[in-house]
């Protein structure tokens, strides 16, 4: 783990960073990505929950991309392709997919590959 990722709004962890470190045993890591980058999808805990589900309908309403939750992720993302440009994957699920999603089209468009 590289660092964890922090909504402003709620201080809840949503994502993380992580670097892989091939361990002697794997004969073929070549394919692996060197960073990965993880959204967690809409929590139902309630320190969590109401923030979640407002982002929830941020997607609905073709708005998540003006959250700061997705600003800090697209920075980060933005920021580790910049410095660590080998092999970066933004991954997640539910919630977090639409941010994984976010943050690779938006690095797209800014030719960031």
């Amino acid at each position: 783990l590289l660092r964890a990722l922090v909504d402003d709004a709620d201080h809840s962890i949503f994502g993380a960073i992580y670097e892989y470190n091939p361990t002697t045993t794997h004969r073929n890591s070549n394919n692996a990505p060197h960073y990965v980058i993880a959204f967690r999808g809409t929590l139902p805990k309630r320190d969590s929950l109401s923030r979640d589900l407002e982002l929830d309908l941020q997607i609905i309403r073709h708005g998540l991309h003006k959250t700061t939750r997705a600003q800090i992720a697209i920075q980060a993302a933005e920021d580790m392709a910049a410095t660590n440009s080998a092999n970066l994957w933004l991954v997640g699920h539910s919630l977090g997919a639409s941010m994984a999603i976010l943050g690779g089209k938006h690095m797209t468009t800014k030719g960031i590959y």
